[in-house]
Order: structure tokens, then sequence, then C-alpha cells
């Protein structure tokens, strides 16, 4: 397992005191480096070279900061001059340039100084004993030209570290400009075009970082032979230039400067084997050949202009295309790639291409059969004829993607005995790997695209700076040698063999490097059981296996139990295998469930708003852990709890008042229980679950879009699916729902506009109380009980009961007013039935599962209870608290007897109505049914 929060470097730790981020940037540049770009939300930090992952994750006693890799090696006591004399890490030694450093006796006093800066590129002794003998005489001869060399090692007055990933700006340094470049995980520098080797990054020091490196910059001291018989990977090229005097008589003369395009190695293994032995056999033909990549006078980088065109010593006309920041020779409909350009020589440049410069006189079929690394793949394309006669069809082009031969050695036996006693399958493969009609050189490749195949199946292509790949019937290979160009085509070498699995799973897991934790998990001696399963060609098998960098998240306690508990971790890691079948992604649909080997594995498909939401528990976590019996229950491994998540918008307005977190943390925390679909599916009946936890009961109501959830509050009430909205953790479950089970922002008032039939109700009762009751309700610091009459109520009452209403004496208002509102008390509906002593004569009754209330001869039903406020709560009932004369006539709700001025029948104002959908309050009339 992988170190989840890496080490920082000690002197981080110490000096910086908890600084955020935006202040590292301020306060200490000589740890901290801005990269890439001015747009501030694509900046990249490094400290000391690691890339912050996370940043500003605040503690009680500082801030951490999560980087990708370890920083090292430790900053060393030593100033840069005291480095070089005495380096700390063994085997590296810096003499020479020490010895040089008595040429510019300023810099080598300032590199002593603590209160200066610099960044230093220095080569390694081993490294530079290997000059011969004519670099070392022009070296030695020139105190002029070693002062420059030293200070092209050296960059003033910055700290400059090398980051582990991304791109790298420029330095310039005392004598020129350094550029970097990314190859094969490997850093490189140039500096007047010789190129250097990083081979240990990132060594700070009290007043400088130093990078070790494994050659001289800036110094160009070898000619064009003399390069070439250095450079590792155009031995190929060195040995053609021994058999041909007379090229390489002119390339290594100072006579003149020369450009020399280099084939790599690489490039002539491409040629066919013929070709390579023709290079041997005839002299003539090598020269024309080797002359074919050779210009007569100096072009650089920058001269390498889109669209221009140069002639070779053999008459070769070539032109410059420049696509996607890469670099392309054209010459006779071929496009060949600069793989690295300007490598400095005493007599011109070196640049190396990926394909030798010769007419493609060859077939595809005849580039297979002449090269070394497809003799696999030949022989089994011989036993179909069709194969072969295709390939060395000249009027036909194709794209042909071939496995190397160690994938075909890396086949198990049964399955390449099953090609044997079924060709079929083999041959529906290889020609699955042929495009017909597309000659899909590496140039001609966009970033993306799909291709039907000779054999009817399909490839689908990447091409991006880091790799090119294909895929075919859900297998991907790597292209591991591209571009073998041919007559007819080109051929992409790759590393694998598409569209018939030959590897069982476990095997095929073991090639996927970003799954290696989870393969070195299984290939324990105690996973015997789960390695037969993944091993069995008998079984069908779907696996969903996590990333290395998903068990970063895991805390380290919960690591370690299950590293140490090989059961447990069995039981994990079989918790993502299904044996009922392979189950592709297109197959798979939205609430679906697979049976895995150890539990259910349910499959939710939604888009990326939907899959955002996972992410909206952080602000009421932040808000939460200022609560300590939150705290405490989160800290504790070994307990369950399940947590209902209200949204960010909904917690805006909250603040960390104690009373009100404890008021959050009753109603959305329930400890001790896990809730999931398991202890749902056991409840009986499945339709309801009440659970009961710090004394509050968390009402689940299975629903046909899911379930709701209250904890007794009516206007309080969320819906969440079971599977979707939650999220499962070692201790608990986590459900995101969409507002706050117990707490209201929203006053008494608030909630009764929020609701017409509520602010219809209220307007009646207000004009039949005193005329200061709307401006008491209205006061958010005193809190209430509001029985407030249903809609239905008032708009039933009869002309005679609203005039008696109106005729009411002031204190018969106040008493009506009274045995309606309950003031500085908050009564839910189970204080009432349990016997809450109430004023004014009211009484509660438990009758039949309902709450009733009585005074005097009237029995009122509470028909809607516990609708939340801030400021109190509110019943909705059936009755009036008042005794009414007998009266059988009865008006419309939406009018009294009042007469309007503006019309002839009994039309009045029935007060304000909130219509919610467009945002405002307006005033209704209505007719009473006496004038209709």
């Amino acid at each position: 397992m992988r170190i989840f929060v890496e080490y920082a470097l000690l002197g981080i730790l110490l000096n910086f005191n908890g600084v955020l981020l935006d202040n590292l940037y301020t306060k200490s540049k000589t740890v901290v480096e801005l990269i890439s770009g001015t747009n501030r939300l694509r900046q990249i930090f490094t400290v000391n070279g690691a890339v912050l992952i996370t940043s500003n994750i605040t503690a009680s006693n500082g801030v951490l900061h999560i980087i990708d890799r370890v920083m090292a090696p430790i900053t060393s006591a030593k100033t840069v001059h005291d480095y070089i004399l005495y380096p700390e890490i063994p085997s590296y030694s810096f003499s020479s340039i020490n010895n040089a450093s008595i040429v510019d006796l300023d810099l080598r006093q300032w590199t002593s100084e603590t209160n200066r800066k610099f960044t230093v590129f220095l080569p390694n002794d081993g490294h530079l004993v290997s000059m011969p003998s004519y670099g070392q005489d022009r070296l030695f001869k020139d105190w002029y030209l070693i002062r420059k060399i030293y200070h092209a090692h050296t960059v003033l007055d910055t700290f400059s570290f090398i980051p582990s990933k991304g791109d790298i700006p420029k330095l310039t340094s005392m004598q020129g400009d350094i550029t970097f470049h990314r190859e094969n995980n490997r850093v490189y520098i140039k500096s007047n075009r010789v190129k250097a080797l990083v081979i240990q990054a990132n060594v700070p020091t009290v007043n400088g970082i130093i990078h070790v490196i494994d050659n001289l910059l800036y110094f160009i001291y070898m000619n064009i032979v003399q390069t070439i018989q250095k450079l590792p990977n155009t031995q190929t090229f060195k040995l053609y230039l021994e058999r041909q005097s007379a090229v390489k008589s002119y390339l290594g003369s100072l006579n003149g400067t020369k450009t020399v395009f280099v084939p790599t190695d690489t490039a002539f293994a491409k040629l066919p084997s013929n070709k390579q032995q023709q290079f041997t056999n005839d002299l003539t033909y090598l020269s024309q050949i080797l002359n074919n990549h050779i210009l007569s006078s100096e072009v650089d980088e920058a001269s390498l202009v889109n669209g221009q065109t140069f002639t070779t010593l053999s008459n070769k006309s070539i032109t410059v295309i420049r696509k996607d920041q890469t670099f392309y020779l054209e010459t006779e409909d071929m496009q060949i790639q600069v793989v690295e350009t300007d490598i400095g020589c005493t007599n011109g440049v070196v640049h190396l291409i990926d394909n030798v410069i010769l007419r493609k006189d060859y077939t595809v079929w005849e580039a297979i059969t002449g090269n070394d690394q497809l003799i696999k793949m030949k022989s089994f394309m011989q036993n179909y004829n069709d194969l072969p006669a295709l390939l060395n069809n000249a009027g036909v082009h194709v794209t042909v993607f071939l496995p190397f031969d160690y994938v075909m050695d890396d086949i198990p036996g049964s399955t390449l005995s099953s090609f044997s006693t079924n060709p079929d399958i083999l041959y529906d493969a290889l020609s699955g790997h042929i495009i017909l009609g597309h000659t899909l050189a590496t140039f001609n490749m966009s970033r993306k695209e799909t291709f039907n195949t000779y054999g009817g199946h399909q490839l689908t292509t990447v091409f991006s700076k880091e790799e090119i790949s294909v895929t075919g019937s859900y297998i991907k290979a790597g292209v591991i040698v591209r571009d073998i160009l041919c007559s007819n085509g080109v051929i992409h070498i790759i590393d694998n063999l598409m569209h018939v699995a030959t590897r069982n799973v476990l095997d095929e897991m073991k090639r996927h490097k970003e799954i290696s934790v989870v393969s070195s998990f299984i290939g324990l001696y105690t996973m015997q059981m789960l390695q037969n399963i993944l091993s069995d060609k008998d079984e069908d098998i779907t696996i969903f296996v996590p990333v290395n960098n998903a068990f970063n998240d895991i805390p380290r306690s919960r690591a370690d139990k299950f590293l140490m508990d090989s059961l447990l971790l069995e039981r994990i890691l079989q918790a993502h295998v299904v044996t009922s079948g392979s189950h592709l992604v297109e197959q798979l649909y939205a609430e679906q469930n697979l049976i895995s080997v150890e539990d259910t594995i349910y499959i939710r498909k939604s888009n990326n708003t939907d899959q955002l939401k996972v992410h909206l528990h952080k602000p009421f976590f932040n808000i939460m852990f200022e609560n300590e019996d939150f705290q405490d229950l989160s800290d504790a491994s070994d307990e369950d709890m399940t947590v209902f998540v209200p949204s960010p918008s909904s917690l805006a307005n909250i603040t960390t008042n104690p009373s009100i977190l404890t008021q959050l943390y009753l109603g959305h925390v329930l400890p001790g229980l896990k809730i999931d679909q398991k202890y749902l599916s056991k409840q009986k009946p499945k339709g309801a679950v009440n659970v009961t936890g710090n004394n509050i009961t968390f009402s689940m109501t299975n629903q046909t879009i899911g379930y709701s959830i209250d904890v007794g509050y009516s206007n309080l009430r969320y819906y969440f699916n079971i599977i979707s909205d939650g999220i499962a953790c070692s201790n608990g479950i986590v459900y995101m729902i969409d507002g706050l089970l117990n707490f209201n922002n929203k006053t008494l008032i608030q909630e009764i506009q929020s609701d017409n039939s509520y602010l219809h109700a209220f307007n009646y009762m207000l004009r039949f109380w005193p005329s200061d009751s709307g401006k008491k309700l209205r006061q958010p610091d005193r809190h209430f009980t509001l029985f407030l009459p249903a809609a239905f109520v008032v708009d039933s009452l009869s002309k005679a009961a609203v005039d008696f209403l109106d005729s009411i004496t002031e204190q018969e208002k106040e008493k009506f007013y009274a045995r309606h509102v309950i003031e500085e008390h908050v009564l839910t509906i189970k204080d009432i039935s349990q016997g809450w002593k109430m004023k004014n004569n009211v009484t509660a009754e438990y009758i039949d599962h309902e709450i009733f209330l009585k005074w005097n001869n009237t029995q009122s039903r509470i028909v809607h209870a516990n609708i939340l406020s801030s400021n109190g709560l509110i019943h909705i009932i059936d009755k009036l608290f008042i005794d009414l004369p007998e009266m059988p006539t009865t008006v419309s709700p939406k009018g009294t007897t009042k007469k309007s001025s503006h019309t002839n029948g009994n039309l009045c104002p029935l007060f304000l109505i909130n219509d919610k959908r467009k945002h405002r309050i307006f005033v209704m009339y209505g007719i009473s049914t006496q004038s209709m």
C-alpha cells in the first residue's frame, strides 16, 4: 500500500506556521512555484517540484497540503558553493565545475552567500571523464569559453524546481536559454543545442536548487560523425557510415556546415531484411540512401518553416510540414516525423527522424515477411490464402495493426491450441486488424476515429501526444512501433491481439498498471479461492476493479484493518466480482442489480449533474464538525451511523450557534444504525419504517419515486433514492436530501405565505382577532403555537356567521385569539398528545389514533400537524374555537356582505393571496351566493 499522505519537507513544516496556499505564493517562493500559464484556474503549484494535489485543508493547529510525491532529498544546510565541494549524495562529485569556477571569482563568491538565490545545473564528474581529447584540448585552451560554459549552468535570482508532471517553462541562464522536455518519463534539458539528462532533480540548499545532469551544457565539441557515433539510438546509421568512407569524410569535415536527418535504429528496423541486406551488398545504393538525408547547409529548428522545401545531396526534394507542434518531412507521398531537433555539432546540426528516406518499393506483405518482430504473425497469416494476397496487392491501400511476436508467445498454450483446432477464430481476429482503403499513418490520424475492417469488425483509433492506441471488440492495444511505411499502405506494431480474448481476467488485470494494487492483493497466497474464480476458463465473470488512486481515500486505520485481516480483504474484493456473466457497459441498464460473490452491485446511469451530488456533503460536515457529539460519533470507527445530509443551498444561512448545531445533529444523525438496502428489505411492513434515535423518530416511507424521510415536521419531508443518493462509508451510510429535516429558516408568517390555502385562512382569522394580532405574530424573536383553521373551514362560514364574528367585542376577540394561539410555547403533536395543559379551557384528546382539541361544545380535529417555522409551529384544525349561532345559509368563501362601490353584487376583498408562480401578492374579490 502507498503512504496515503506523503511526508513534507522538514524545513517547510518548521517554518511555514500554517500558511494557506494563497499566502505560500506571496510569502515563500523559495519552496513554492507557479507554472503553466497565467490563468489562475489553470495554474499548477509545486512545492520542491512536487505538485499540490489538494490544498488548504485547515486543522485546529495548522494547514495541510497534499502533494504527489515525497520531497527528497531533504534540504541541505550548505550553500551551493559548499555543496559543490562536498556533495551529500553518494557517488556524486562536481570537481570539474568547481575547477571551472575560477574563471569567475565573483560568481563563485556569490554562491557562498546565503542572501542570494540560484538554480544550478551540475554535471556529475562520472559523466565527464569520457570526454575525448579533442574536446578537452579545445576546452582548456579557451578561458573565455570556459567562462561561458560555467555561466550556462547558472540561473540567477530564482529557485526553480522541476515538477513531477506538466510542461516546464524555460529558464534564462547567465549564458542563454535552458529548455526542457519529457521523454519516456525522463526530463532532458538543452542549452545551445547541447542536450543533457537530469539524473537527480531538486536538491535544495540554503541558497539554491541543484539539478544533477549527465553532460556539459553549452559546449559543442563534436562534429557530425562524432555526434552520431556517441548518440545511443543512431548506431545503425553509424555502421553504414563506416562502409561509406566518402560520406563519412564529408560529414566529418569542418569545411562548411551541414544538416543530417539521421534515422534512428528503430527506423532502420522497420525496413524489410532484404532491403537492409541491399545496403550491405550495394555500396552505390547505400551512398544514395545516406545522401538522401544530408543537406549541404545548416538548417536548425528555427529554419524549419512550414512549407519550405530543401534539396538533399542526392537531389531529393524534402518539404517541411509542421502539424500540432510536430515537424514532418514529406517526400514521395510519405510523411516522416522528426522525433528530435537541434543536436548541435561543430560543423552543423543533426535531427533524428523515425523512418528512412527512400522509395518504398515493397508491399505490406513484403514488409511483414522481412520484419524480425513479426515472424510469428507471418506464420499465422500464411495459413489463410486471402490475407497474404490482399496485403501483397499493390492496387489496394491498407492499414494493418499487427501484434509483435512477444504478444503471440505470451498467449496460453490452450488458447493457441484452440486456434489450431478452430482456425476460423484466429482468422476472424486477424482479418479484423486490417483497414481497407486507408493509409493511416500517424500524420493522417485524428484524435479519435472508427473504421470498418476487412473482417467486418470495427477498429477505433485514439491519437494523442502521449500515446497511440487502437481498440477492437473491447480489446485495447497500444502502438509500440508506428509508421512502417510501404508502397500500398502502412503497418503499426501493437502490444495485443484484438477481437479475441486470449487471457483470463486474472492475467488481463496484470497488464494494467493503474490497477496494480488490487492485482497485488489478489496475488496473495490467502486469496486462492478468488484467484481460482478469476482464472477459471469455464467461468463467465464481470469484475469492477478500483484504480490505485481509489485507495488513497481510505483512512489509514481502515486500511490497516483490512490489510491485517485477510478474510475481510477477500470479502471486500469478492464484493467486486459478479459470476453471472460478462456484462459490457453498453448492456447495463439503470437500477439493475448484479449479484456479486459477496454483495449486491447496483447500477445507476446518470448525467454529469447527477454525479456531482456526491460532492455536496462537504458544507454540512464543515458546519457539523463544530459539534462535539458529531465529532465523537464520526471518529468512532466501530459504531454505525446514518446521516441525512441537506443540500448546500439549505445550509446557506445556518450559523454555528451551538444550540442550532445540536438541533441539526439530533435531526439529521441516527447513531448506532446503518439504514441501507439490506436493513430496509428486512422491515415489515415494507411501506414505512420508523426509527428512533436521540429521542427523535425518523419516519421513512416507501414511495413510487423512492423513500420519503421526515422527523415529524410535515412541511420538511424530502425524497431520496436509497441506491443513487446513498454514499457507503466504513462506519455507516450518508444520504443526500434537498433540505433540513428539523430546521426552517422561514418565520411563521413566511411559512403561512408560502401556501395560498394557509394564507387565505389566516387573513380571515386576522379579521376576527384583535387588530394587533398580525403584528405580534410577525415578531421573529417570539415563539408561538398556532392552531389555524383549514381553508375549507372559513370558506364554509355563512353570512350570519361572518356577521356574528365581525360583531364580537374586543374582549371576545382576545379570548378567540388566545384559544388559537399559544404564545411563548412551541408544542408538537407529541407534546399535545402527552397531556400538555393548554390555556383558555382548550383540552386535547387522543381518539382512534387522532388528536382532537375540545373547547366547550366544539371538538376540532388536527388534520395537518407540525408545520415548522423558525419561531413556532402550525397545526391545521377543522373547527373554530367559538360558539356560532345556528345559521343554515352560507356564503361563497370569496365574499362577505360588504358591498363594493364598483359592482352591483355583494363583492368584497378577501385580503392577500400569494401567487408563488409569479412572485406577486394581489387582492381577490368574490361574489356571495345571495347575489347569484
